[in-house]
């Protein structure tokens, strides 16, 4: 009895010395900055584009941290214009804080992250005064206009009021081509007090 005691004793020794030689050494573990160039190689340029395009910032600060180049281009476009044409504004202030150019259009000309952010009914107006601030070029500033009535987005139609020099003036000056009357009297078509208040307070010229 005491010798078969004595057996299980030693067996059960030896599998937990066996089990410990599996047991890695710390120093075969990878360390910090083999981990860095682990994760560098695993993120794509396609993985940024994944994740701006469903706003996860969390997984945005990971790809950025890996050293991937957020400018880089793919199908044509950088990831701050591809997550502003899905409206994720987050994801396009996370991407302009870390380096990304918000200046680059896409492939046409005819959309920027300016005015894909203006038509998107979730972008609030401070960001957009943000980008104004950075000055962004403003395409097509009359379909914004349009957009901004149709919508009745009064903020936003003030914000292109706001703008001074060239870009403000050719807002109005077209508009005048193109409505063929003044701004106030198109206010009063549309029966929009709100929208007349704003043409006031903001000196729209009277022709």
């Amino acid at each position: 009895m005491i010798k078969s005691i004595i057996f299980i004793l030693t067996l059960t020794v030896f599998i937990s010395c066996g089990n410990d030689s599996n047991v890695s050494n710390p120093a075969d573990r990878p360390t910090n900055k083999e981990q860095e160039e682990i994760l560098a190689r695993e993120y794509t340029i396609l993985d940024l584009f994944i994740a701006a395009e469903n706003e996860d910032l969390d997984q945005l600060a990971v790809i950025v941290a890996s050293g991937i180049d957020v400018n880089r281009f793919h199908n044509n476009q950088t990831a701050i214009l591809h997550a502003a044409s899905y409206g994720n504004y987050k994801a396009v202030e996370f991407l302009q804080d870390n380096g990304a150019f918000i200046h680059i259009p896409n492939f046409d000309f005819t959309e920027n992250v300016f005015s894909y952010l203006f038509k998107n009914e979730n972008t609030p107006v401070s960001f957009l005064r943000k980008l104004k601030a950075a000055n962004v070029l403003i395409i097509a500033p009359l379909k914004l206009f349009n957009y901004a009535i149709n919508k009745h987005q009064i903020n936003k139609l003030e914000l292109l009021l706001d703008m001074q020099g060239t870009d403000g003036e050719l807002i109005t000056d077209t508009l005048h081509e193109k409505l063929k009357m003044n701004l106030y009297v198109f206010a009063m078509i549309e029966n929009d007090l709100a929208m007349a208040k704003v043409f006031f307070s903001k000196g729209v010229k009277i022709t």
